[in-house]
């Protein structure tokens, strides 16, 4: 079985991915993917990556934006957020957290 960091990143790959391969279901994504690991732990690591992504979601400074964060404090507030996900979830790298924390600004702005 691939090492969990691995894991990880390619479900979150999948996860975070856009365009019109988003519309198939994850986990048939997952599988082309990860054909080797059986359909239970495709299925635990696709539960964890969306707790990443909505982890992100809670800690982005874009929703604070609208209560009148300035630029330096944005940006110190998603610095902190980097560094929170990456405590809680020490197993990704530092640029796949600014990768899901970067898109869950990105939806939060079109919300």
């Amino acid at each position: 079985m691939k090492d969990a960091a691995v894991l990880l990143a390619t479900a979150l790959d999948v996860v975070l991915q856009f365009g019109p391969d988003r519309r198939r279901p994850e986990n048939e994504r997952l599988r082309e993917r990860l054909p080797a690991v059986n359909e239970a732990d495709r299925a635990a690591v696709l539960a964890t990556a969306h707790e990443v992504e909505t982890r992100a979601y809670d800690l982005i400074p874009g929703r604070l934006e609208r209560t009148g964060l300035s630029a330096d404090e944005s940006r110190a507030a998603f610095e902190a957020a980097v560094t929170t996900l990456g405590e809680e979830f020490p197993v990704l790298s530092d640029d796949l957290l600014r990768r899901v924390l970067n898109q869950a600004n990105y939806w939060h702005l079109r919300d």
